[in-house]
């Protein structure tokens, strides 16, 4: 009796020693530390936009450990090569020229905020500054699908508080003084033409008030931001035919709205709405410029369908992106999108969707060494307050 009951003690030290041995092996997988720098460092490619002619990607990826663009034919990414060299704090963002032939990107030195305007010719990858070194701020206004070789840009070298806007034509380098900015005017919204058509002031409690522009330059008031709408409230841009301006618009809403906006009367007409958030995002087309879809952006992002003709693109990729997606650029016949697609458990990856074929072709994935890596999915969440 003595020794049956000796025994038990030994079992259960035994059982209890060999237990974390049969645990899966998938267990120590998923306890495992991600490494802080595949997280936080640099991604090893991204955000890779199309050509306007749909011949090339560009993306940003690591040159010697400092982040530049990258170009390459769209049908054989892994031949890319690099068009920029900057050896500091890296390029962040660009995007096409409409000429398809030169890339655009703006960059500040050690963080100071003076921002210069980059304009890449892709052939040659030849690196040009066009706006003034210094203390002087360059940012770009706005780019043209009818007139793809030039663009504007605004420039505050005359007065450090105002900027000016001048035409730059992107083939010769001529830059030509557009609008003499001597009433402190803090946006500007062109059509296609190049023509500004809307600017916007700072009003004294923190709101807006925003003019129109007539052929002449004459500037009239159309509408007023309040301060608790303003950051909720702004311009998209007019259509390729100047004949409509599109604007997301908190004014007198609990949540923003798509709408247009009637140049000569400023008052709003709503295209697309949500009851439970607002509108944060558009999809144009990229030939004609006007809104096709709408993002809310609620527990997860919803497109909402303003034109049927993408409706089966929308449907489509809501069903073979697994995922949340956004488009990051098209193609000017609008047959290649390029997409952002966040499945959570997996890092993020771009893919190419061709409209034709209804093909859905993996580009690259940003972070490669996050892949089967343990990545924790997320879920959100809607509670209901007690009052």
């Amino acid at each position: 009796m003595n020794t049956r009951r000796s025994m038990f003690p030994w079992i259960a030290a035994l059982i209890a020693a060999l237990l974390p041995l049969a645990l899966p092996v998938q267990a120590a997988e998923q306890d495992r530390l991600i490494p802080r720098k595949d997280i936080f460092g640099n991604p090893t490619r991204t955000l890779p936009a199309i050509s306007p002619d749909g011949r090339n990607i560009a993306y940003i990826a690591p040159r010697d450990g400092v982040l530049n663009v990258f170009v390459a034919p769209r049908d054989d990414v892994g031949a890319a090569k690099p068009v920029t060299a900057d050896k500091k704090r890296g390029i962040r963002g660009f995007f096409w020229a409409q000429n398809s032939k030169q890339l655009i990107y703006t960059q500040d030195e050690g963080g100071d905020e003076n921002w210069r305007v980059h304009v890449v010719d892709i052939a040659m990858a030849q690196d040009t500054v066009i706006s003034p070194a210094g203390k002087v701020q360059g940012q770009v206004v706005a780019t043209s699908v009818t007139r793809p070789d030039e663009i504007l840009i605004r420039i505050n070298d005359r007065d450090p508080q105002n900027h000016d806007v001048y035409r730059h034509n992107l083939k010769t380098g001529e830059q030509t003084l557009l609008f003499k900015n001597e009433d402190g005017y803090v946006d500007f919204v062109a059509d296609d033409s190049l023509a500004l058509r809307v600017a916007a002031k700072q009003t004294p409690g923190g709101g807006l008030e925003v003019f129109k522009r007539d052929p002449a330059g004459k500037m009239t008031s159309l509408a007023r931001i309040s301060p608790e709408d303003a950051l909720t409230t702004r311009f998209v841009g007019f259509d390729v035919a100047g004949t409509t301006l599109y604007a997301l618009d908190s004014r007198g809403r609990d949540k923003a709205a798509l709408v247009t906006i009637d140049v000569d009367t400023g008052a709003p007409k709503v295209l697309a709405e949500s009851a439970k958030a607002d509108v944060s995002d558009t999809l144009a087309h990229p030939a004609t410029g006007k809104v096709q879809a709408v993002r809310i952006d609620y527990l997860r992002d919803e497109w909402q369908v303003i034109d049927p003709a993408i409706k089966g693109d929308i449907e489509f990729l809501d069903a073979n992106a697994r995922g949340q997606w956004a488009v990051t650029s098209r193609s000017q016949d609008d047959m290649r999108w390029t997409v952002q697609v966040d499945r959570v458990t997996e890092p993020v990856a771009f893919w190419l969707y061709d409209r034709g074929a209804k093909q859905f072709t993996k580009l690259f994935t940003a972070r490669p060494n996050l892949e089967g890596a343990p990545l924790s999915p997320m879920y959100p969440v809607e509670i209901k307050a007690r009052d």
